[in-house]
């Protein structure tokens, strides 16, 4: 796992998705803020608790060029049992950006820029809705020269 934190970028790779085994870039480059969350495990009740407290940032999204993904450490037959009210899941076998020792959020702008850096541990201190909606409208705002 690679302990992002501020000021460092999400790295270059793609992970594939539980919709239809499309790989997916982690960073974008000259996209849309990415909101990154990344789980204990597909079975962790309070991940999954948390990621149905992000059902109201569905509207959100698009409206500040924004986009979420959901990472669970592992293979893609496990990613596949988490069920996100929004936002894409990927499967991160090698755990290359989720540890399963820590569920964690990372707020990266439009060219992976990390702004925001979470990691929890054990717990499931995450930033509200409200906050992650504060950061899309944030990095929504700032101009992309």
């Amino acid at each position: 796992m690679q302990n992002l934190s501020v000021t460092d970028f999400i790295p270059i790779i793609q992970l594939p998705s539980v919709r239809n085994g499309a790989l997916v870039q982690a960073r974008e480059s000259g996209g849309k803020t990415t909101l990154l969350v990344t789980l204990h495990s597909a079975s962790c009740a309070g991940c999954r608790e948390y990621l149905d407290s992000l059902a109201p940032l569905a509207g959100e999204l698009d409206a500040w060029d924004g986009r979420l993904l959901v990472i669970v450490p592992g293979a893609l037959s496990e990613a596949a049992l988490v069920s996100a009210p929004v936002g894409n899941v990927l499967a991160d076998e090698h755990c290359r950006i989720a540890d399963p020792a820590s569920a964690s959020v990372i707020v990266a702008d439009r060219y992976g820029h990390v702004f925001d850096a979470i990691h929890t541990g054990a717990s499931h201190k995450l930033p509200s809705p409200r906050e992650l909606e504060e950061w899309l409208k944030y990095l929504g705002t700032l101009c992309p020269e």
